[in-house]
């Protein structure tokens, strides 16, 4: 039991002779990040076409209610009895 304890400390805080990273895995690395940026790429266009989609109508329609109330109100007015014949 004493030697297992001596042969621990013995190799405590020691580095083995692998250090850092190879090429290959460094590559590969760099390969996974490339395809999640891509990924992240595509699924961010999508959002911004449909954000930018929702915007336009949200500008449609608040275009038609103004002009619906517009026209509303020339006809409480009177002026639009000249354009119905």
């Amino acid at each position: 039991m004493n030697k297992n304890r001596l042969r621990c400390k013995k190799n405590y805080g020691k580095i083995s002779g692998n250090q850092g990273f190879t090429l290959m895995e460094m590559i590969i690395v760099i390969a996974i990040i490339a395809v999640l940026i891509g990924l992240a790429a595509v699924g961010m266009s999508g959002y911004y076409r449909t954000a930018d989609q929702m915007r336009r109508a949200e500008v449609a329609e608040t275009a038609f209610y103004s002009l619906q109330s517009h026209v509303n109100y020339l006809e409480r007015q009177g002026s639009l009895a000249q354009f119905h014949g």
